[in-house]
């Protein structure tokens, strides 16, 4: 049985080697044109030759962006950049624009072609055109219903879904928003983001003003469909996309991480909840709020976020004291020394890094659930204020040197013969490579090196891609300095 993708973002180099470590499947990322994150990171070519090699080396596929609208001026450098992608081995291209996908096409006719979600395929008709064309996937938009993927998933052709992240308030593709007011295209990766700004409903008939809860009322909640997981399996989907090209490395580890093991809990038969550990750091990392958006018909609050556009992060405290040098937060979690928090006021939020935390007087370096630590700080702060955790500086310290939690399995096969070389050969699945010592095996006139002694030394694969799940030798009994072997 083939698993799902997972599909991870990668806006840097750091992103991308974060995102390879936590077990991606595939990588997603743009070149420093073409792309619709054009304030991401991006690649230049040195780097995407790099991220090439990195990517394949640990068995991981990667994907390049090429999904805004190509002007007639930039068509032949457009096709240049594809023939670069081409050439260094890119598994697939994301296209937005026809023109430049139907050249591709012609041109390139065995160069893997995904339709980004920027192309506005949302239902099974759009697919079914996309697969006559010649495309291998279609990335289906965000404001797709399950039961609509679902008949997708029928056609013979890859379907891939967003799963996790930023949702946009307008049609996948469609919004012409930001270059109406501001000459930003987000067709042209320049989006301003005007759905997260704050704005006032009027009745234009009657002049009245309509009451809500905050003021901006189109900004959507963040994406999360991970305890949903099962149901996409079930229904055929080729690939779960995780958004993010413009989040740090940390967050792309993380969310990559998490997604790896509810996919291969499905796959092991075993049952996945999103612990309220995970819960939690994916909700320190960055949030909105979590929503399951259009995909599972969800509508009104449990959609937007009209309160706040940015991070939410987790409740921390309230401010109930409070003068012109310090101010008090009494805790209703625990703080650790160089944690972010954020005071919430109706006008402007007051933000801070906890560099020196005070409780009873003393200066500490972690405070506890229902204590009231003190901060000096001249800033204005009103009693009352709620307060948020926004970094925590434990989970980030957890996260900075990315475990590597998954490695390519290889096979071992060594062969000793007196007066031969050693003979060593190595597999990876389809790909075998062999080579011999350069000195020979002699007679033992002591000790032997016993097979164990061997094995050990072989199996010292340290921080290399590989790990090794079963090695076999044919073996007579011989000595060679163990620096040879």
């Amino acid at each position: 049985m083939r698993k799902i993708e997972c599909l991870a973002p990668a806006g840097t180099m750091d992103a991308l080697r974060a995102a390879i470590y936590a077990g991606a499947d595939a990588i997603y990322c743009g070149g420093s044109q073409y792309g619709a994150r054009a304030f991401a990171g991006n690649f230049n070519h040195d780097e995407m030759i790099e991220a090439v090699r990195l990517c394949h080396l640990w068995g991981t596929k990667i994907y390049v962006t090429m999904n805004t609208l190509i002007y007639e001026d930039e068509f032949k450098s457009a096709m240049q950049e594809v023939n670069f992608y081409y050439t260094i081995g890119v598994d697939a291209l994301i296209i937005q624009d026809f023109g430049l996908f139907d050249k591709i096409r012609q041109d390139y006719p065995d160069f893997e072609l995904h339709c980004s979600t920027q192309m506005h395929i949302h239902n099974s008709k759009g697919v079914e055109v996309m697969k006559e064309l010649g495309a291998s996937r279609v990335v289906l938009a965000r404001e797709t219903p399950i039961n609509i993927i679902e008949e997708c998933c029928k056609l013979g052709i890859e379907i891939e879904v967003f799963s996790y992240g930023a949702l946009c308030v307008s049609y996948s593709g469609q919004c012409l928003m930001s270059s109406l007011l501001s000459h930003r295209s987000g067709n042209r990766g320049a989006c301003a983001q005007y759905c997260r700004m704050q704005y006032d409903l009027i009745n234009e008939t009657t002049n009245t003003l309509y009451k809500s809860a905050g003021k901006y009322l189109l900004s959507p909640k963040d994406l999360n469909i991970i305890d949903q997981l099962p149901q996409l399996i079930k229904c055929g989907v080729s690939s779960l996309k995780i958004e993010g090209r413009m989040k740090r490395p940390e967050y792309v580890y993380l969310v990559t991480k998490i997604f790896r093991e509810a996919i291969d809990a499905y796959y092991d038969n075993k049952e996945y909840n999103l612990s309220l550990e995970h819960l939690n750091n994916l909700k320190l990392m960055f949030n909105r709020g979590f929503t399951l958006g259009h995909l599972f018909n969800t509508n009104g609050n449990a959609l937007m976020n009209t309160l706040r556009p940015n991070h939410m992060g987790l409740p921390l405290g309230k401010v109930v004291e409070a003068n012109r040098d310090e101010f008090s937060i009494l805790l209703d979690s625990d703080l650790n020394q160089h944690d972010g928090l954020r005071i919430l006021d109706d006008k402007e939020d007051l933000g801070l890094i906890a560099n020196k935390i005070i409780v009873n007087g003393r200066l500490v370096n972690h405070a506890l659930k229902g204590e009231l630590v003190t901060f000096k700080d001249s800033r204005y702060v009103k009693v009352g204020s709620q307060v948020v955790k926004t970094t925590d500086s434990k989970l980030m310290n957890e996260l900075e040197t990315f475990p590597i939690l998954r490695k390519v399995s290889c096979s071992i096969y060594v062969q000793a013969k007196v007066n031969e070389p050693l003979y060593l050969k190595i597999s990876v699945e389809n790909h075998t490579v062999d080579g011999y010592s350069s000195d020979i095996c002699q007679m033992p006139l002591k000790a032997p090196i016993d097979k164990d002694r061997l094995f050990e030394q072989l199996l010292k694969l340290n921080d290399t891609v590989y790990t090794c799940d079963d090695i076999k030798g044919d073996l007579e009994p011989f000595f060679m300095p163990l620096k040879q072997i």
